[in-house]
């Protein structure tokens, strides 16, 4: 069972999680160690002056003083009568290079103390960190001062340094300098004393002069004093001493049975467990204290990994582990997870360790296979309904604790030799089992209860984490199969007839989110795939990590701009021949960032600038609608005959459709003017819609009557509804022409106002109205509470007006269709995946229409000739295929 405390440590925890505890160690925190306490060294002293000293009354006094604990008198006569054999006799007891700290020691270096104080010359307090802390004398307290501003963790010995003779504090003359005539000192240890709470170990507090300056302190702000802890054995205290230490000193005394043959069961392991020395069992309470504090602060200092753009799976295990070492004094720390690619969990590999001796994280590539027969193999693949953790207090009792806890046979396989007890817990990723983490700890009953539920906690930061990177690398899977054939993605994207013509090339960087790097792919100069990617740390000063970190698109007039800000390396504008212009774009992949894309145009400098910045967002457009693939989604792979949903395909009926019109010629000012050019442009692309690689049922075309700022109101110029959506079960054309979006309507005010910032494809619905009606809900045949798709069409217009976006109308596309059955609308659910690559098809033909729409609304002086088309307004031969 766990040590019951005695007193209320409440107190004690919250200081110590917050930064305010201050750790007090005596002499008796050395004594497993082999050093003897201040009685015991006095009386060394003594004998070493019998056998040189002729002075027996001396000697005699000597010993009179130390047995009725007048220690600093008893030590002044010695001083005078070993003189320089005193410093050598010192050395040689508190200086040994054999000695090792005890478990108190261990125990105290694992807590967070921002200070350490002790009266001790020995050294062993600092050996028990991993890294050796400075160490301050009583002597410039200014330096005591410095570190608490600062922060910075010391320990400062009180009595002197081993390594330093004249620190030493040994006599009554000694100490007067210490407590009486150092006013620095007294004055910064008494502003300790106000400040932190303090736990003294060790220690007797039977110093007079320390409780004089402690009785002092109080005595000056009464009210705020303490209160502080002192851990006591049971029988070097009784209710008045420990009522008098409370009431005079604010000194709360948590009492320890030091009782040697008693056993204590570990509430961990169900085990007993017997200490053996007073050290042992006050390390216990120690121990007890350490999981309270880890548990306090874990609630308060939550490492939830930053989801952002520069998130890695990496990244976070790294500042997870470091953060579990540091909350629960473990030493090490291993994280094993599963194959994300693995559609089964059979298995689960060694993936990164922690140590704090180095403070750094080791990865292994390829990570480590741990077999069944391991503790940690069998706790990811053997679920308990209870004690679903492994824990083992003794390493050298491996068997007896491991078939205890009903994994007998089995080898626990500690990552580090020195490892004196473990505690492992599985790790949950999105409800399913997947990994195991591991803490050792260079020391026997490192853990408690409290440290397990830490450890917990913990581990469903770790699963969340994993989750979020395997989320993000099938995110990524689309460019990631397209980047694999760069001669295809580019030959995709130049279907495009404006980024073909500007001949741009293009640096596709994907990004893996697992090890925090980008990969870049391209078509190297003998237009073939490269066969090594480049890659880029999220840390390295790259143009495409500006971009990603900034999640923004950046343009710059010349390549060498880029270059002299450190964003692209001049050999890499050298190697790529970069000329003139060049922009980066972050890549949206199912609602995260998946990947950067970098281009300019072969032309370099000739290129118009206009031209250039309009290719920047059709790219924009082109990439996203290709970076949400369903037909290279690995969650649509099984799905791919009944959807025939591809970017590929769409990207292809848009550039047939246009070529079926133009011919591949270049639209010049007559084309603009030709309202049949126009119509038979818009209609195709309103036929794209619907078309199989996209899927939309119905899809409007609603336009403004006039460029003015004072008007929203809107009228719709072109609608299709497919046969299986239709109230007639046939190819419906223009059904809702003529409606109209009234001025002023909530409706049409929101898209006017949305599309100044955000000119994309958004799903809306009656709720994103305030919950208001839609007005035309009925006339449009919608189906209540059911979303739909609207895309502003703009453009930039005004040579003095350079920014300035104006909304010359927008496509709105559903899923809606005519329940015969119900006679009325409803309509087809579709996963996010599924809406968002039709926002990005409905983005692709927003932007080619924008380009004619402002001549189709403006008014004419002269009646157009008419439009090859059929009464209803779409060409005989679409009419044709959709039937």
């Amino acid at each position: 069972m766990a040590p019951k405390f005695s007193t209320d440590i409440t107190p004690l925890i919250r200081a110590i999680s917050n930064g305010d505890g201050v750790i007090y160690v005596g002499a008796g925190a050395s004594m497993d160690a082999g050093l003897p306490n201040w009685k015991g060294f006095l009386d060394r002293c003594l004998k070493r002056a019998e056998l040189n000293s002729l002075d027996n009354n001396g000697l005699t006094s000597v010993s009179n003083r130390i047995n009725s604990g007048d220690f600093l008198v008893a030590a002044e006569i010695l001083q005078n009568l070993l003189e320089a054999d005193l410093p050598h006799l010192i050395r040689e007891t508190f200086a040994h290079t054999a000695l090792k700290p005890t478990e108190i020691h261990n125990v105290v270096a694992s807590m967070p103390f921002p200070l350490a104080l002790t009266t001790n010359y020995d050294r062993l307090l600092e050996l028990a960190y991993p890294q050796t802390p400075p160490t301050l004398s009583w002597q410039r307290a200014e330096d005591i001062l410095l570190f608490m501003r600062e922060k910075r963790f010391a320990v400062v010995k009180i009595h002197g340094d081993v390594a330093n003779q004249s620190s030493l504090v040994l006599t009554r003359t000694n100490y007067r300098k210490l407590i009486h005539l150092n006013e620095a000192f007294r004055t910064c240890f008494k502003t300790l004393l106000l400040t932190k709470t303090f736990l003294f170990v060790g220690c007797s507090l039977g110093d007079h002069d320390l409780l004089s300056l402690i009785d002092e302190a109080r005595s000056e702000f009464d009210a705020g004093f303490g209160p502080h802890y002192a851990i006591m054995l049971k029988s070097e205290v009784d209710s008045h001493l420990s009522a008098a230490l409370r009431d005079c000193y604010r000194i709360n005394i948590i009492e320890v049975d030091a009782t040697l043959d008693e056993y204590d069961k570990c509430r961990l392991s169900k085990r007993p467990v017997r200490h053996n020395s007073v050290s042992s069992k006050i390390a216990g309470y120690l121990t007890e204290i350490a999981g309270k504090v880890a548990r306090e602060r874990s609630a308060r200092e939550r490492v939830i990994p930053v989801f952002n753009s520069l998130f890695s799976l990496r990244t976070s295990l790294d500042t997870i582990a470091r953060h579990l070492a540091d909350l629960c004094g473990a030493q090490r720390v291993d994280i094993f997870l599963v194959d994300s690619e693995a559609r089964e969990r059979k298995a689960i590999f060694r993936v990164g360790t922690y140590s704090i001796h180095d403070r750094s994280t080791r990865f292994f590539d390829p990570p480590e296979l741990y077999a069944p027969e391991t503790i940690q193999g069998r706790l990811f693949l053997q679920r308990k309904v209870t004690d679903d953790y492994v824990y083992i207090n003794d390493m050298s009792r491996q068997p007896e604790e491991l078939e205890n806890q009903g994994y007998g046979g089995l080898d626990a396989r500690q990552s580090h030799n020195d490892s004196e007890s473990l505690l492992a817990c599985p790790i949950y990723s999105d409800g399913r089992r997947s990994g195991v983490v591991v803490l050792e700890a260079e020391r026997k009953h490192a853990f408690t209860t409290d440290h397990l539920e830490v450890l917990k906690q913990i581990s469903r930061e770790i699963g969340w984490a994993q989750f979020e990177a395997s989320q993000r690398q099938r995110a990524s899977r689309p460019l990631s199969i397209y980047a694999s054939d760069m001669i295809e993605f580019s030959a995709l994207l130049n279907k495009s007839r404006l980024l073909s013509d500007l001949k741009l090339k293009y640096l596709l960087y994907v990004i893996d989110s697992f090890n925090g790097q980008l990969k870049g792919y391209y078509v190297d100069d003998e237009g073939k795939n490269c066969i090594k990617p480049f890659l880029f740390d999220f840390e390295d000063g790259s143009l495409a990590v500006k971009v990603l970190d900034s999640r923004r698109k950046l343009f710059y007039l010349d390549a060498s701009d880029a270059a002299a800000q450190g964003f692209i390396s001049e050999d890499g504008v050298k190697s790529f021949k970069i000329r003139g212009p060049i922009y980066g774009l972050p890549i949206n992949g199912r609602g995260v960032t998946s990947g950067v894309l970098v281009c300019w145009s072969e032309h370099g400098c000739e290129v118009e600038m206009s031209q250039f910045r309009q290719s920047l967002e059709r790219t924009r457009r082109m990439v996203h609608l290709v970076a949400n693939d369903p037909a290279r989604s690995f969650k649509y792979e099984w799905a791919l005959e009944s959807t025939k949903l591809s970017a590929g395909r769409f990207i292809q009926e848009v550039n047939d459709k246009l070529t079926d019109i133009d011919h591949n010629e270049k639209w010049t000012k007559k084309n603009y003017h030709d309202r049949r050019f126009r119509r038979s442009i818009i209609n195709s692309m309103l036929e794209c819609l619907l078309h199989e690689s996209c899927g939309l049922r119905r899809v409007r075309l609603w336009v403004r009557d006039e460029i003015t700022d004072s008007t929203s109101k809107f009228k719709c110029l072109r609608s299709i509804t497919r046969s299986d959506s239709s109230r007639s079960g046939s190819l419906e054309i223009d059904q809702y022409v003529g409606k109209i979006v009234p001025d002023g309507d909530l409706y049409g005010e929101y898209i006017c106002h949305r599309a100044k910032y955000d000119p994309y494809a958004r799903e809306l619905d009656e709720l994103m109205l305030g919950g208001r009606k839609e007005k035309l809900r009925e006339e449009l045949d919608k189906a209540k509470d059911a979303p739909w798709i609207i895309a502003p069409i703009t453009q930039e217009v005004g040579a003095d007006h350079a920014g300035f976006v104006k909304v010359f109308g927008f496509i709105a596309a559903d899923m809606h269709y005519w329940d015969n059955s119900s006679s009325g609308p409803t309509y087809e659910r579709v996963s996010d995946d599924v809406a968002t690559f039709h926002r990005y098809c409905i983005d692709i033909v927003t932007d080619i229409i924008s380009i004619i729409l402002r001549e189709e609304i403006r008014p004419r002086r002269r009646q157009d000739p008419p439009s090859p088309t059929t009464s209803s307004g779409v060409t005989r031969k679409a009419k044709k295929e959709m039937k």
